[in-house]
């Protein structure tokens, strides 16, 4: 009976991420990260041995994106706690 390989033993399509002490999926994985900070993780493991200068842009454009999302949810969340603090002084619900 042939034993199964786990995936994390192989690599499609080069080694750069075999040659890590980690791989950048079991990372990203293991602490949760979403889509845009996995990328930013990924691309950053893999520049010197890939993609060079291309990746680094890469993985400024996907912590560009987050930082604007970030910030976008910041004010959001400073405007609902404006609201939430008028409707407790006030009495008022805002539909």
């Amino acid at each position: 009976m042939a034993e199964s390989v786990s995936a994390f033993d192989k690599q499609i399509g080069g080694d750069h991420y075999k040659k890590l002490a980690i791989q950048p999926f079991e990372f990203i994985e293991r602490n949760r990260l979403g889509f845009a900070a996995g990328n930013v993780i990924k691309y950053l493991c893999r520049y010197r041995t890939k993609g060079g200068l291309e990746d680094l842009e890469k993985a400024r454009h996907y912590l560009d994106l987050l930082i604007e999302l970030e910030t976008d949810l910041e004010v959001l969340g400073d405007a609902l706690m404006a609201i939430d603090e008028e409707t407790c002084t006030t009495g008022e619900q805002h539909d």
